[in-house]
C-alpha cells in the first residue's frame, strides 16, 4: 500500500484529516510531499522516500487540495508513465483496494531529502517553459541530477527507480 507523508506546512492546507501513527511501509512505497512557493507559483513537491525519485505538481491551488491523495496517485501514474514505464507496471505498483493513506511526516531524513530537492528548485532559476500541472521539462532535469546514498554513487533518481520497479 502506497503511504503519502506530508509536511506540517501542506498538512495545515490539507482538508482531510491527517492519521498520527504511520504504519510500516517499505521505503519504495512511500512517499513524501512539501508544499513550497517558487517564482511566486505554489508547488508540491513529491519524493520517493527510496529513490529520490519525484515530481512536481505546479501551480496548486487549495481547491486542487480536495482529493490529494488522488492528486498524488495521478502524479506519479503519469510521471511513470512519461518515463517509459510500462502501464502492467505501474498498475502493479499502484494497485490497491484502498487509497493510499496520507500521514504526518516524522523522519527527519526524509523530510531533509524533499527540502533538499526544493532548494536545487529553488537556486537553479530553471522554470517551465509553459504553465501546465506536471512540468516535465523540470522533471526530467530534477530526476536527472545524481543521487548519493549509501548503496549507489552518482546513478540518477530515474535510474534507481526504474531498476527498483524492475524488480
Amino acid at each position: 500500500m502506497l503511504t503519502i507523508y506530508c509536511t506540517r506546512k501542506l498538512a495545515a492546507l490539507l482538508p482531510e484529516g491527517l492519521e498520527k501513527t504511520p504504519e510500516a511501509t517499505p521505503p519504495l512505497y512511500s512517499w513524501y510531499a512539501n508544499y513550497t512557493t517558487i517564482q511566486r507559483q505554489k508547488v508540491i513537491v513529491a519524493i520517493c522516500a527510496e529513490t529520490r525519485f519525484g515530481f512536481l505538481l505546479w501551480n496548486i491551488h487549495k481547491a486542487d487540495l480536495i482529493d490529494f491523495s488522488g492528486l498524488i496517485l495521478a502524479g506519479i501514474r503519469v510521471t511513470l508513465r512519461h518515463y517509459g514505464v510500462n502501464q502492467k507496471v505501474i498498475n502493479q505498483y499502484l494497485s490497491s483496494d484502498q487509497p493510499p493513506k496520507v500521514f504526518a511526516a516524522t523522519d527527519k531524513r526524509a523530510l531533509a531529502q524533499v527540502n533538499t530537492v526544493i532548494l536545487d528548485l529553488k537556486y537553479s532559476g530553471y522554470l517551465p517553459e509553459k504553465q501546465e500541472l506536471i512540468p516535465f521539462s523540470l522533471i526530467e532535469w530534477l530526476n536527472d541530477i545524481p543521487v548519493i546514498s549509501g548503496y549507489s554513487k552518482g546513478a540518477t533518481a530515474t535510474e534507481l527507480m526504474l531498476e527498483k520497479l524492475e524488480e
